[in-house]
């Protein structure tokens, strides 16, 4: 699907011309399209975010109370007749006036602190009102009550609803049960300049992000930071037997890892343990070539490996550049992943890179085979780290399967560049 025809998808659905069957890769084209937003064409992009708007304007809508007879009437025959009404979820459209806000809002806060930060029975209200929120969401009353312990807030304020020299108040806490399921709990406050003391409260929600990866986090093996995104998407699978088992068996880890799945609790406790082993095994972590303090690990994902290689998407799917290149070894195992799709020779990975890539699937079977059989000798397992990236030949299991998965791969990406040379030679 190109992006001209999954524009006129989303506006015949706004405009109830007709009702597409499934939305959703239209959706997904024109998210990818936003997130570069400041790279395309400045007439595509109108037009994407103009699109963008008013599908996020129906979406609110749909999301209303029914305000006529028959819209009530339709929303009670709905519930009782056990069909669920489909949520939609709003695309996500970055713009430049977000950090205009954020300087303005951080203005207001430093020049009327008193009354712009949150007092503290709006703190109170919000945080019991969180508490029913996750309860109700079928988290436990003292896992809950950890969650919000452990959340950090943080606030805004914007021009009120109804008086115009009122404000709003938006408190956000971000809280997560392990990684890849968070929570955004969102509430709003109107505020009365002439009643100061007063706490109005307006809305409430809870927002869940929950898509597990199978992949551990850093905080969940030793603090090492690498990324799910790494791990190669194949077009030809069935000519990597053992790659395509391994992603099967991830798959099926990251399904058991949902808050409804068979291994949600164990990775609950098998998440503490290894925070708790951390600071003990710090002297040991120090001999493995980290780029990062333990602590900024998740920041290190996000900023080093995460960000550089979506901008090389982006210049892939977005601008049609088949002449990327890699500046860091993170991006040079993506950069690996590519050429079968750009029809370029694959590089040749250094020692590091090698270390690294099999790293990445040791991390993986190690994650796996503690959550499935009970917790390993954490010293050992760092031993055998510092032993792959110092070129010591592998005894322990892990690393042996971790290096002929990589062995596998990269002698698939060869084949695939010949065999697409070859084609394009003689078409």
């Amino acid at each position: 699907m190109n992006i001209e025809r999954a524009l006129e998808t989303v506006r015949e659905f706004t405009e109830q011309k007709s009702a597409p069957k499934d939305l959703q890769p239209s959706l997904d084209l024109l998210s990818a399209y936003t997130s570069a937003l400041p790279r395309i064409d400045s007439s595509l992009a109108r037009r994407v975010v103009e699109t963008a708007r008013t599908y996020n304007e129906r979406v609110r809508q749909e999301e209303l109370e029914p305000a006529s007879v028959s819209g009530i009437l339709r929303e009670l025959f709905s519930k009782l007749s056990g069909k669920k009404r489909v949520r939609r979820h709003e695309i996500y459209i970055p713009t430049f006036s977000d950090k205009i806000l954020s300087v303005l809002q951080s203005v207001q806060r430093n020049s009327d602190a008193d009354f712009g930060a949150p007092k503290q029975v709006e703190l109170d209200l919000f945080k019991t009102k969180a508490l029913t929120l996750l309860v109700d969401a079928g988290i436990t009353l003292v896992e809950a009550l950890s969650l919000i312990k452990t959340g950090s807030i943080s606030y805004s304020l914007t021009e009120g609803a109804y008086l115009l020299q009122d404000n709003m108040l938006h408190l956000r806490m971000h809280t997560s049960r392990l990684p890849g399921c968070e929570y955004e709990i969102q509430g709003s406050f109107q505020r009365d300049s002439f009643h100061p003391e007063l706490a109005l409260p307006v809305t409430f929600e809870l927002i869940s992000h929950i898509a597990p990866t199978g992949f551990p986090a850093p905080s969940q093996y030793i603090g090492m930071p690498l990324s799910d995104i790494l791990f190669p998407h194949l077009l030809r699978p069935k000519m990597c037997p053992k790659f395509a088992l391994f992603l099967e068996q991830k798959r099926a880890l990251a399904k058991d890892l949902l808050p409804t799945g068979s291994l949600f609790t164990k990775a609950q406790a098998h998440i503490v343990r290894k925070k708790a082993q951390l600071e003990k095994l710090r002297p040991l972590i120090q001999k493995l070539p980290l780029p990062c303090e333990l602590e900024k690990a998740e920041e290190y994902i996000k900023e080093h490996i995460e960000a550089p290689i979506h901008r090389m998407q982006d210049e892939w799917l977005l601008k049609q550049n088949s002449t990327l290149t890699a500046d860091s070894p993170y991006t040079s195992l993506y950069l690996l992943q590519l050429s079968e799709h750009l029809n370029v020779e694959p590089h040749t990975l250094s020692p590091f890179e090698r270390a690294l890539f099999t790293s990445l699937f040791r991390q993986q079977l190690i994650f796996s085979h503690e959550l499935q059989h009970g917790d390993l000798d954490p010293k050992e397992l760092l031993e055998q780290d510092i032993a792959l990236f110092n070129g010591t030949p592998p005894q322990d299991p892990f690393t042996q399967e971790a290096q002929e998965l990589v062995e596998e791969l990269l002698q698939y990406y060869p084949v695939r560049y010949e065999t697409g040379a070859l084609k394009q030679r003689f078409s």
